[in-house]
C-alpha cells in the first residue's frame, strides 16, 4: 500500500499538498484533507477543533507511534503526542493521534519503532 501513495521512499520532509494520505519513508500519515477541513470550520484560529491524524507504520508488530508537531511558521508551540492505542483497517494497523494546532506551517515528525517520516502541513483559519 505504501508504494502507491504520494510522497517519498526516504523519510525526508514531504509537503502533503492536497493529498489525504502521504508516505514518508517506511510509514504513511493522514488524513490531511480532513484535518484541514476540521481546522477551517473552527471559526477562528483559537476555536479550531482538535485535528485527527493517523500514522500507518510498515510493521504491524509495533506497539506505539509518536508524532512531534513543530511550527515552521505562524507561531504555536512544539507538541509531541505518543499513542499506544491502535486500530485496524483491512491488514493495516494504524495509530490515531489527536492534537489542537494553530494556523501556520507545521512539521510533523512521526516515529513508530524504526519507521520514521516527516510531513509539512499548511493550516489556515
Amino acid at each position: 500500500m505504501l508504494a502507491a501513495l504520494p510522497g517519498s521512499k526516504t523519510p525526508a520532509c514531504v509537503d502533503v499538498g492536497a493529498n489525504p494520505t502521504v508516505r514518508s519513508g517506511r510509514l504513511a500519515m493522514g488524513d490531511f484533507v480532513s484535518a484541514r477541513r476540521l481546522f477551517a470550520h473552527g471559526g477562528s484560529a483559537y476555536d479550531a477543533a482538535e485535528s485527527f491524524f493517523y500514522v500507518i507504520p510498515t510493521s504491524s508488530r509495533l506497539t506505539s507511534a509518536r508524532v512531534t508537531f513543530s511550527p515552521v511558521s505562524g507561531g504555536g508551540k512544539t507538541t509531541t503526542v505518543t499513542t499506544r492505542q491502535h486500530e485496524e483497517a483491512a491488514q493495516w494497523t494504524y495509530y490515531p493521534v489527536h492534537v489542537k494546532l494553530t494556523p501556520g506551517v507545521w512539521r510533523l515528525t512521526a516515529v513508530s519503532g524504526t519507521d520514521r517520516g516527516c510531513f509539512l502541513l499548511h493550516l489556515t483559519a
